[in-house]
């Protein structure tokens, strides 16, 4: 159970801890020479973010039948995975606002400690969601390859006991 709080919770915190950090250091953004480059970089950054996510949560919707949608519901964990897909996809929409608006707020703005701290939190946040994201379809795929491995010894179990129980010369019937 402690394991999933910290799951939960650990791109928040971070986010939190990253950004008391940099406004305590009073921390900027780089000069305005260099910091539309960080702003597009960090906008590409989240769109191809929020656009993969979208398309994980289209996935999961599109197989609602699926064996492993169905495990992960069954176990309850399907509303946390929605969760961990939902919030890094409403923080990259967050971040690349955030950047859209140093575009075109005045520098006295962007160029404020709470505003680079606030940048500095979503964007360390959305970086947690993601990698946190990036860990559970490790887990996935691993679970996955797990079935498979199972589900072709049952199928050799299952032949091998066809065979055996076959008369000799026979060949077994499909099931």
């Amino acid at each position: 159970m402690r394991q999933l709080w910290i799951e939960r919770w650990y791109p928040i915190a971070l986010a939190c801890v990253a950004a008391v950090i940099w406004y305590s250091l009073e921390a900027k953004l780089p000069a305005a020479d260099a910091i539309r480059d960080l702003y597009a970089t960090t906008m590409g950054f989240a769109a191809i973010t929020v656009g993969f996510l979208a398309t994980a949560m289209s996935i999961i919707i599109a197989a609602p039948d699926s064996p492993l949608v169905r495990d992960l519901s069954e176990s309850g964990y399907l509303s946390d995975l929605v969760r961990y897909l939902r919030e890094p996809f409403l923080v990259g929409l967050v971040v690349a606002a955030l950047c859209l608006l140093g575009f075109v707020v005045p520098a006295k703005v962007t160029e404020s400690t709470w505003f680079s701290s606030f940048w500095a939190l979503c964007t360390v946040w959305l970086i947690g969601g993601l990698f946190r994201i990036g860990v559970i379809f490790v887990r996935v795929i691993e679970y996955i390859g797990s079935q498979a491995i199972l589900r072709r010894q049952q199928l050799r179990r299952a032949a091998q006991q066809a065979a055996s129980s076959s008369p000799a010369g026979t060949p077994p019937h499909a099931p």
